[in-house]
C-alpha cells in the first residue's frame, strides 16, 4: 500500500515539474515580447505602482482602450498607453534605459485572466474581485502634465448629486479651465464612446448670480476657447459633449460627470 502511494506521489510531482517548465517556457516568450530601453511619449493614461511586466501587459490586454504599455523597470511602475508606436507617427518610442515598452497585440489573450472572456465598453475597464470573478470597472485615467486624476462616472445624477459624489472621494467635479486640460479629455473622448455623450463638469451659475463659475470660485471670463452659447440662467449647470460643445442644462437633469484629484 505504501508502494502505490509513493508512486502516486511521484506522478504529482513529475507533473507539477512538467507544468513549471511550460509556464517558465510561457514566461520567457513574454520576456521576448518587450522592447527593454524603450518608452512611448505623449501617450500614457494611466499608471498602476509596484506592478510586473506581466500583470501590466494583462491590465492592459484586459482594457479595450489600452494599446501598448511603458513599464519603468526601477520603479516597478505600470503606464498604459492608448495608442502604440505605429498609430501615431508624430508619437515616438524614445530610447530610456530605465523602461521597457510592449504592443497589446504580442500578448495571449489569455494573460488577461478572468477578464479575458468579459466584455466592457472602451470607458468600462474589466477589474477582476477578490473573489476572483470579473466585472466591467470604472475609468479612472491621469493627465501626467497636469498632475491630475479624472474619474468617469457613468452613473446619471443631478449636478448637486454629482458634486456630493465627488467629494465624499476626495475629489470634485472637474474644473476644464485651460486650453490644454480641454484638449487631454477631448482626447480621451474621442477614443471612447464619451465623444457622444452629454457630461457634467464642475461649473454653475446657481450660487452666483448668473455669473459663471468653478468649483472653487473663480471665473469664466479668461476662458476664450468654450465652444457653443452658455446663457448663463438661474439654476443651469456646465456640461460638455465633446464632439458638438459646451451646455447649460438645467441642474436637475441627470448627467452622467468627470471627477477630479491631484495626483
Amino acid at each position: 500500500m505504501r508502494g502505490y502511494v509513493y508512486t502516486a506521489l511521484w506522478y504529482l510531482l513529475a507533473f507539477y515539474l512538467h507544468v513549471c517548465v511550460l509556464l517558465a517556457s510561457e514566461l520567457c516568450k513574454l520576456v521576448e515580447e518587450f522592447d527593454y530601453g524603450y518608452v512611448l511619449t505623449l501617450s500614457a493614461f494611466h499608471s498602476v505602482k509596484r506592478s510586473s511586466l506581466y500583470s501590466c501587459a494583462g491590465m492592459c490586454k484586459s482594457m479595450r482602450l489600452c494599446k501598448s504599455i511603458n513599464f519603468h523597470l526601477e520603479e516597478k511602475k505600470c503606464y498604459l498607453n492608448f495608442q502604440n508606436a505605429k498609430m501615431e507617427r508624430k508619437t515616438l518610442l524614445v530610447e530610456d534605459p530605465l523602461f521597457a515598452y510592449s504592443e497589446k497585440s504580442r500578448w495571449p489573450k489569455e494573460i488577461a485572466g478572468p477578464c479575458a472572456n468579459v466584455w466592457c465598453k472602451i470607458s468600462k475597464p474589466c477589474t477582476v474581485e477578490r473573489t476572483g470573478q470579473a466585472k466591467c470597472g470604472t475609468f479612472f485615467f491621469q493627465d501626467f502634465a497636469a498632475n491630475i486624476e479624472y474619474e468617469y462616472v457613468s452613473v446619471n445624477m443631478t449636478w448637486d448629486n454629482a458634486k456630493r459624489y465627488c467629494e465624499m472621494r476626495g475629489s470634485h467635479l472637474a474644473k476644464v479651465d485651460t486650453l490644454p486640460k480641454f484638449y487631454f479629455l477631448q482626447g480621451i473622448a474621442n477614443r471612447t464612446e464619451l465623444n457622444e455623450m452629454e457630461i457634467f463638469l464642475g461649473g454653475s451659475v446657481k450660487d452666483y448670480d448668473g455669473d459663471w463659475r468653478w468649483m472653487d470660485g473663480t471665473s469664466f471670463q479668461n476662458i476664450t476657447f468654450i465652444v457653443g452659447e452658455l446663457a448663463g440662467r438661474k439654476q443651469t449647470c456646465l456640461s460638455v459633449r465633446f464632439s458638438v460643445g459646451w451646455n447649460d442644462p438645467n441642474c436637475l437633469i441627470k448627467r452622467p460627470f468627470i471627477c477630479e484629484k491631484m495626483m
